[in-house]
């Protein structure tokens, strides 16, 4: 299953759980595995 995604749009991770449904055990998953992003970046290139 490969759900088509609206990208026009940002999301976060709350409005994803719920609009795929994900249950506690799911979000706990994700949530252990996936680590934060830093997108401020440096301008060091």
């Amino acid at each position: 299953f490969v759900p088509l995604q609206d990208f026009s749009k940002p999301w976060t991770d709350s409005e994803l759980y719920e609009k795929y449904n994900l249950t506690d055990e799911e979000i706990n998953f994700i949530e252990s595995m996936i680590r934060p992003m830093d997108l401020g970046g440096d301008n060091n290139g």
